[in-house]
């Protein structure tokens, strides 16, 4: 698996105080579609924070089932391919020095969203959450349709890293059908 780091304060990892992990999951069906949030303008993967005491794989599928409604079988997780982590010296001044890591998965499922069954932030309902598919020849286009002026900085941060994580992921489909 590829990990990408950002150590712009140059920590060492025993100077780490707290990691934070996420999951980010590229889910496509079998015609080749991916699944896609939008929300307050930006982008975003299925995904979310590890849970205390939870596996990847949980973190998964109750990620999943909170932003799609998809109700995975932990059986069409593939697996992990990605990881970026982001160390950050006195995160948020809390005098805390922060491994921020974002796990990227392959899930591969034909269950369609549900957004009845879905559990969503007070931010997502309050900022016009919406689930699209892309085909996936055009997620490259449909993504960098969020990189202009008009985004906020984090709409842009966020379309970008996972503009590099779909990089990283073309290459995995390559080597892996």
């Amino acid at each position: 698996m590829e990990i990408k780091l950002y150590n712009e304060d140059n920590i060492k990892e025993n100077e780490i105080d707290e990691i934070v992990t996420r999951v980010k999951v590229f889910l496509m069906n079998d015609k080749d579609e991916l699944l896609i949030a939008n929300s307050a303008g930006g982008c975003q993967l299925p995904g979310g924070h590890q849970e205390n005491g939870e596996d990847l794989e949980t973190a998964v599928v109750r990620e999943v089932q909170e932003e799609t409604g998809i109700v995975l079988d932990k059986t069409e997780i593939i697996e992990s391919f990605y990881t970026i982590k982001h160390f950050t010296r006195n995160y948020k001044q809390s005098g805390l020095n922060r491994c921020s890591e974002m796990i990227y998965f392959f899930v591969r499922t034909n269950k369609e969203p549900d957004l009845n069954n879905i559990n969503l932030t007070d931010n997502e309902k309050n900022n016009n959450f919406a689930i699209d598919k892309v085909k996936l020849e055009n997620f490259d286009e449909y993504i960098n349709s969020f990189i202009n002026n008009t985004q906020s900085e984090i709409n842009v941060i966020i379309a970008k890293e996972i503009l590099a994580a779909f990089k990283v992921f073309k290459t995995y489909l390559k080597n892996n059908r």
